[in-house]
Formats: structure tokens, C-alpha cells, sequence
């Protein structure tokens, strides 16, 4: 995903060729003209061909990027869940699509230092609003906070047009970024400070079709993995539930990939559990908080009818198995390309990490 996915797809779809070499050690050039099937099989596959030296992006024109941070309090979760539901909803529609619109993050955050959860939305927009925008009234309920040292301040009530009249946007909460036009290398900078380098990190990932009472059921299993993993030690410590929707707008748009995503028509929602702790004797009680969450969410989804096969590779967790959530079609493409340009399976055996293929034949 990008904040550009709107007008281009997703990431992977917009790779014009990799340089690629191969267990033999020859290098080889994979793109539509040349090794297309290696090509739509890197889309996606991560490091089960070879390594990948080189790749070449399609570049396209961009401006400052809108964004804007707020923090909503817990007590206002149904609010919250239901906003985020709407928009997802409407931003799938035909009359409502835009392109400039990236999706939103949410996220609900647990701080053991602060004794607290809070909510946490980030909005983007690929457009700086036009300053002609900002005279009359802020958005109800927005609190007006000038610490930001960022780029271009552009005033809280400088809002996108998308936004003000979103469902999101008419949610009560308190600025923790103000409104800024930014560059993309600054937004995207900006995401990632919030995952401390200095602390130990964990990721795990689920996914399901947009669902209001699915969503809800997730913040039930947050809160029960919240309570066991207050035995963290405080000291920086966070876990975080984080969603983020897949348009299905943007999923036929690109090159061809082995996501297994195109014809969906429904949004999806990629669905994140994220935590931060400083004690290496708290790792396995993680991963097992994780495990359990994430089995909690997925049999909600299957009882409610959301559940979806597709999880998103770069925020799962190495015992999880997203390739098989490309579909089964999918899956097989990708054995044979291994098979073709691998066949001894240098990058099924002898290559550590990532997500293996499952070939029988080694």
C-alpha cells in the first residue's frame, strides 16, 4: 500500500523490471518483455526466486501530502469503529471514490507508562488543500494544538473537502499532529517513528471483509490481550491493534501480481496487533497473546460471515503463512516459477527467512 494507491495500484504492481540473480548465479531481467512469469511471481513472493539486485519503479509526479494525527479517547470506541466502517464503506462507491484519498490508519494504543488506551487516526490526502479553504469554522469538536514543528503548518481548519465531509472527519478528537502539507518522504517518515528501533518489536496480521460487528469483536480480543500483556515492563512499552482497508479500487490497478486481490469487490480489512516491550523474558508470553488473538479474530470472522483469506506479508509474523492467502491458483504459479528458475530449491532450503513456498518435490 502507498498514499498514491488510489491513482496506481499497489506497490508491487508498479516495479517496471527486476535484476535479478538466480541459484545458478546468472542474472537475469525480469519484466513484462523479459521472464514475465518471474516477474508477476516477484510481485508478491517475496525472496523465493532469487535476489533481487535491482528494480526499476514507475515514477510519477506527486506535491505535499496532506496528513493529520488525532487521538480520540476510549470511551468513544463505538463512535470511533463506526466512523472508520463508514468511511470504508463509502469510499468504495463509485460516486464517492477519490483518488487522492490514501486509507486511513487507526489504531487503538495501550501505554502501561500513561495506564491508558486511546484511539489514534491518521488521515491523508494526496493534495495540499487549497488555502482558500481555511477561513470560516473548524471541524466540530477538533481541539486546536500549535506544538507542531512540522513542515507547512496549514491551519486545522484547512481540511480537505473529502475529509471534512467524512465520516472520520466529523469524529471528535484531539490534534497530536496538526494539519500539515508534507512531502510523501516526510509522511511516510513520520509513520514510522512510532515503532521504537530501540525496543524489541512483533508484528502479526489477520484480515476480513469490512465488518461493522467484526471490527467490534476485535476490540473485544484487544481489551483480553491487553490485560495479559500488562505484565509487560513499563518502560516504553506499547501494544497496538491497528486497522487499515484494502479499496477494492485499487486492486485491479498495476500490473499483474500474485496477490490473488483482483476481482474482489468488496473493501478488506488488514488488521494488525503491534507491540514494543523492552524484557526479552516477555517474548514468548507475546507471541502467545498474539497467537491467541489472532485465532480469536479470524473464528469471529468465520461466525459472521467477514472471513477473508488474504493477509498482508509485511506486517506477519514468521509462524504465520500469508502465501497461502494468495489463493491456491496462486500458489501453484508460484511453485512452478520456483521449479523453473530454482530447481533445486536453493531458496526453499538454504535461504533463511521470509515465507516459504511448501514444494513437494524437495
Amino acid at each position: 500500500m502507498s498514499f498514491y494507491s488510489g491513482h496506481h495500484g499497489l506497490m508491487c504492481s508498479n516495479v517496471a523490471a527486476y535484476t535479478v540473480v538466480l541459484a545458478d548465479g546468472s542474472i537475469t531481467t525480469a519484466s513484462a518483455a523479459e521472464n514475465p512469469d518471474l516477474w508477476r511471481a516477484l510481485k508478491g513472493g517475496v525472496n523465493n526466486f532469487g535476489v533481487v539486485a535491482e528494480f526499476r519503479l514507475r515514477v510519477y509526479p506527486g506535491g505535499p501530502v496532506w496528513q493529520r494525527v488525532t487521538i480520540t479517547p476510549s470511551f468513544l470506541t463505538g463512535s470511533v469503529v463506526r466512523a472508520y466502517y463508514e468511511h470504508g464503506i463509502q469510499a468504495a462507491r463509485a460516486d464517492k471514490f477519490d483518488p487522492n484519498v490514501s486509507t486511513p490508519i487507526m489504531s487503538f494504543a495501550y501505554m502501561p507508562d500513561l495506564g491508558m488506551a486511546f484511539w489514534c487516526t491518521q488521515l491523508f490526502y494526496t493534495v495540499r488543500p487549497p488555502s482558500s479553504v481555511s477561513s470560516d469554522s473548524a471541524l466540530p469538536g477538533q481541539q486546536d494544538d500549535n506544538s507542531d514543528s512540522g513542515p507547512r503548518k496549514i491551519g486545522d481548519k484547512t481540511w480537505p473537502a473529502y475529509w471534512k465531509a467524512s465520516p472520520l472527519g466529523r469524529l471528535w478528537g484531539i490534534p497530536m499532529r496538526r494539519s500539515t502539507a508534507t512531502t510523501h518522504a516526510q509522511a511516510v517518515r513520520h509513520v514510522g517513528d512510532m515503532s521504537a528501533l530501540e525496543m524489541r518489536n512483533s508484528y502479526v496480521v489477520t484480515g476480513f471483509r469490512l465488518d461493522l460487528p467484526t471490527m467490534h469483536a476485535a476490540v473485544d480480543v484487544f481489551h483480553r490481550a491487553k490485560a495479559r500483556l500488562s505484565a509487560l515492563t513499563p518502560g516504553g512499552t506499547a501494544f497496538c491493534m491497528v486497522f487499515q482497508t484494502l479499496n477494492p479500487r485499487w486492486m485491479n490497478k498495476g500490473d499483474p501480481n500474485v496477490l490473488g486481490l483482483e476481482g474482489e469487490e468488496e473493501p478488506l480489512v488488514v488488521l494488525e496487533f503491534c507491540c514494543n516491550w523492552a524484557d526479552a523474558r516477555h517474548d514468548k508470553l507475546v507471541e502467545e497473546v498474539f497467537r491467541e488473538a489472532i485465532a480469536e479474530v479470524e473464528k469471529a470472522s468465520a461466525e459472521l460471515g467477514s472471513a477473508h483469506r488474504y493477509r498482508f506479508t509485511n506486517y506477519a509474523s514468521e509462524w504465520q503463512r500469508p502465501l497461502e492467502g494468495y489463493g491456491e491458483e496462486n500458489l501453484q504459479f508460484m511453485r512452478e516459477v520456483s521449479r523453473r528458475y530454482d530447481p533445486k530449491g536453493l531458496f526453499q532450503t538454504g535461504c533463511l527467512g521470509g515465507f516459504k513456498l511448501g514444494r513437494e518435490d524437495l
